[in-house]
């Protein structure tokens, strides 16, 4: 979906994820960006927007797409999207020391609780479990 046209540049006006996420993650924590505005905004309008509910082989997953709704075929849920809504609500949990996406993160976490030895398998327990790796050094699992 293009917009307006600004010299040589058509500004990209369609509405997905990244563009609410990799703001957020690249600009929240900068000493000159941190407090333009309330970087948990972002973070809801992707959970509002961008989560979506998907039945496969009679179970259900929870988890986000790159779109709120695809241009054609039916809506889906990726790791890589999902990784990222995970990473962008952690990050601003952590921003403001609080604990405002905990709770989502935890609801979506046991998503499909049918996993090997009884674990969380849905995307997001395994997004999640990225997220964190990030932290440990190293990281064995």
């Amino acid at each position: 979906m293009t917009g307006p046209q600004k010299g040589a540049d058509v500004i990209n006006v369609f509405d997905y994820l990244d563009s609410n996420s990799f703001t957020t993650l690249a600009l929240a924590a900068s000493p000159r960006y941190q407090n333009q505005i309330d970087w948990r905004l972002p973070a809801e309008y992707v959970i509002n927007n961008f989560e979506q509910t998907v039945t496969a082989g009679g179970k259900t997953y929870q988890g986000f797409d790159i779109v709120a709704q695809p241009t054609s075929g039916p809506n889906g849920i990726a790791w890589e999207f999902t990784g990222q809504a995970v990473e962008l609500m952690r990050f601003v949990d952590d921003l403001y020391s609080d604990n405002q996406f905990r709770d989502h993160r935890q609801l979506l976490h046991a998503s499909d609780p049918a996993g090997a030895g009884g674990r969380p398998r849905s995307a997001m327990a395994r997004a999640w479990s990225a997220a964190r790796c990030r932290e440990a050094t190293p990281c064995l699992q």
